[in-house]
């Protein structure tokens, strides 16, 4: 998949865990953070590609990748990888900053990263690349269903940036009452879009 479509599914998954695990509001510190952080996040693994968007927008990642030798969809595509992340944001599920009065966990920032880095292996494991996933073993794993560029991968980033919108938008009626009541009013039209 393509830089953008790796950042909107990412952006939809790190959504869903701030609404559905953490019960983080969208429009706060850690929220805003957390959103921001995978976007960084889901392109992370693709650093190991030279020439590649996500190499140059993260060069010193991409530089100590090429230093190790780390070949394309090697170890960044891993499960392994991603258990680390996993790992870092329940370990910080304790940290808290503080700045003036403003207090907030890194808990929910920590698991979006972590979230964003995963969906970037998943949404990478339908292509026909293949991914090494369970690094530090040799084999690759892959769909062999679609190809990683071309008019399916516009296609999924139209539809995960549109979901990424529809859920984000969710989270704000949790918080808002007014479009909380836009909800209830589509669901009446609509029963299969969530009441707020």
């Amino acid at each position: 998949m393509l830089y953008r479509t790796h950042q909107a599914f990412g952006l939809f998954s790190t959504s869903l865990v701030l609404i559905n695990y953490t019960h983080t509001p969208i429009l706060s510190v850690p929220g805003v953070l957390a959103l921001g952080t995978t976007l960084v996040t889901s392109v992370m693994p693709d650093a190991d590609e030279p020439g590649s968007v996500s190499a140059k927008s993260l060069f010193p990642i991409a530089m100590a990748l090429e230093m190790l030798r780390v070949t394309h969809r090697g170890p960044t595509h891993s499960l392994t990888i991603a258990a680390l992340w996993f790992w870092l944001a329940a370990s910080g599920a304790h940290w808290y900053v503080t700045i003036g009065a403003l207090q907030f966990s890194l808990y929910p920032v920590l698991l979006g990263a972590a979230a964003g880095y995963l969906s970037h292996i998943v949404i990478d494991f339908p292509n026909k690349e293949g991914e090494q996933l369970l690094w530090p073993l040799k084999g690759r794993f892959a769909l062999y269903l679609i190809p990683a560029d071309g008019i399916v991968n516009s296609i999924l980033e139209v539809v995960f940036l549109f979901a990424s919108f529809f859920v984000v938008l969710y989270g704000l009626a949790l918080q808002y009452p007014a479009i909380a009541l836009m909800f209830q009013i589509a669901h009446h039209t609509l029963s299969i879009i969530p009441r707020a």
